[in-house]
């Protein structure tokens, strides 16, 4: 583990980002292996008038341009996926860049549940559940994130299938509290974090019996949120007390900030999964951004991730509003109806960027039917770039076939720099789970910390913070290993100035051995232990992350320093 303390050394640059609010955050280092890249893979499918995958194409077929200029296409190949044996273990972490291409041989699902009552006519979250039970092939992995809780990748489908019955089950008691506690100012003003009353709620989705167990997952970064704020903050003032502004624009708590972040967390968490993988984001209403452009910026995350968004808009037509004593009959306003069709423009820009598809005002069985066949069978290409200048940019890619009368899907595009493989699956999951939690403002409750008596201590030029932490039982994986009960943490201790600079900071590798009766004692009273972390001015705040690789499971708490 001497790679991964090395490289959890680094985090704590993003320890001091804790404001109030979520603001443009810092990016810690991330554990590298750097390669420039010698093949760019481009999956494609190919769909006739009908919607069917088109499987007869050859090499010659296809013609790629990066950025306008034609390439020369070095790999290709051709899968019809069938079912296969369920492998062990989670989804292979992608492989170093100059690893020769190869089919996939499984799917990767990610469902991403968005805000809102999915209570359409087109019954599309019971054709979700209809579609992990009965079409996905033993070997394909699926994950399922909601609020603010997602759960690992599995071939388990029942199980997963259980879980989103449960989600459906309970989603519009939830909604209908949220909507209640952030209505009126509260939208703009409340603090943008589940509040417990309701997260009990969301955990109960989770705690059914039969369903995957889930963990907390912290807001993913928006790339372009600076200029979303900016427009929120330009609006605030004279907008305050316009109630239809509070309804219909971007703010703080709003449902599509929500599912931004959540979307960019999804992508996020697949981007170093080897291969294609596919999010598939259901929606009632879509996303309200301002422009296209928000839309193209989402789309290059993800195409650049090689991840293939669909997104599937549930609610169905738009309704007319309440009526009232002026008017016999109501009709939607046009402003209704281009509000709805703006959306849905959005999520097709998206699902367009990636390789995906929109479905709107479509029954689900339809929509997964699609999905199912379309994602079966799929060419892999790959090309080596001409443009040898790795600055970073947008690389617009484009696939042409001479085939008429087809669709052709693929992502559309990708960042033009050095990329990198994991190390190893402990020390990438163990390092993205901590800047995770090291950048999110709020505590992490997967493993229950709490932090008493921390204190600033020693002379100016010896300064230290001294503090105990308790972990609360439950959260730790413990394994038997001779007779004992053996569990390793990986843990950041890190301390703050006022301006919140980091000041002092220590990275361990927490080994537990115990016995039974010890075990048995820790199951009543939790883990203790001390702590001491040299600082080199006065420190304001400490936080502690503890993060359990066996259980995958985080904590962390931030706590006052007191002299």
């Amino acid at each position: 583990m001497s790679a991964a303390r090395f490289f959890l050394g680094v985090l704590v640059i993003a320890l001091a980002i804790l404001p109030a609010r979520p603001a443009a955050r810092q990016q810690p280092q991330q554990p590298t292996f750097r390669s420039r890249v010698t093949l760019v893979p481009v999956d494609v499918r190919v769909l006739d008038r009908r919607g069917r995958p088109v499987t007869d194409l050859q090499q010659q077929d296809f013609t790629i341009t990066e950025d306008g200029v034609p390439q020369q296409i070095v790999h290709f190949s051709f899968t019809t996926l069938r079912a296969g044996a369920a492998p062990d273990g989670p989804p292979e972490l992608r492989r170093a860049p100059d690893v020769p291409l190869a089919p996939q041989t499984r799917r990767t699902f990610l469902f991403v549940l968005g805000r809102g009552r999915q209570v359409g006519p087109g019954k599309n979250v019971r054709a979700a559940i209809d579609f992990i039970r009965s079409r996905l092939l033993p070997q394909d992995q699926v994950a399922i994130l909601a609020y603010n809780r997602t759960t690992p990748f599995t071939t388990d489908h029942e199980t997963a299938a259980r879980t989103l019955q449960s989600y459906w089950d309970r989603h519009e008691l939830i909604e209908a509290k949220l909507a209640h506690h952030y209505s009126g100012l509260a939208m703009v003003f409340a603090d943008p974090d589940i509040p417990p009353r309701i997260q009990q709620l969301v955990d109960g989705i989770f705690e059914q019996p039969g369903t995957l167990r889930a963990r907390h997952i912290p807001p993913g970064d928006i790339t372009d949120r600076a200029s979303l704020d900016e427009e929120i903050a330009w609006n605030a003032g004279p907008a305050l007390a316009d109630a239809e502004w509070i309804e219909e624009d971007l703010h703080f708590n709003s449902p599509t900030l929500r599912d931004l972040e959540n979307l960019y967390a999804g992508i996020t968490s697949m981007r170093y999964l080897e291969g294609e993988k596919h999010l598939v984001f259901l929606t009632p209403q879509g996303l309200q951004l301002r422009s296209l452009d928000n839309a193209s910026t989402l789309g290059r995350l993800a195409s650049d991730a090689r991840v293939a968004v669909d997104v599937v808009h549930t609610y169905g037509m738009i309704g007319a509003p309440p009526s009232n004593a002026f008017q016999s009959f109501n009709l939607p306003t046009a402003g209704m109806v281009f509000n709805q069709r703006f959306k849905i423009e959005n999520s097709r820009q998206i699902s367009d960027m990636t390789g995906g598809e929109t479905a709107a005002f479509k029954y689900g069985s339809e929509t997964f039917a699609r999905l199912d066949a379309t994602t079966r069978a799929q060419y892999l290409l790959g090309y080596s770039p001409s443009n040898a200048a790795w600055d970073g940019r947008y690389r617009r890619v484009r696939v042409t076939v001479n085939r008429p009368d087809v669709r052709v899907l693929y992502r559309r595009g990708y960042y033009g720099r050095e990329q990198w493989a994991p190390p190893d699956r402990r020390t990438f999951l163990t390092f993205s789970r901590i800047a995770a939690a090291a950048k999110y403002h709020q505590s992490i409750d997967d493993i229950r910390l709490s932090v008493e008596e921390a204190k600033m201590g020693g002379a100016a030029s010896a300064q230290s913070v001294t503090a105990t932490v308790r972990i609360a039982p439950g959260g730790i994986g413990f394994r038997r290993n001779g007779g004992l009960h053996a569990a390793s943490l990986d843990a950041v201790f890190a301390c703050v100035d006022r301006k919140d600079r980091t000041v002092g900071d220590v990275t361990k590798t927490l080994e537990f051995t115990l016995t039974d009766e010890e075990y048995q004692r820790f199951e009543r009273q939790g883990l203790r232990f001390d702590v001491t972390v040299p600082a080199t001015s006065e420190a304001a705040r400490l936080k502690v992350i503890v993060y359990d690789y066996a259980n995958d499971t985080i904590g962390s708490k931030a706590v006052p320093v007191k002299r």
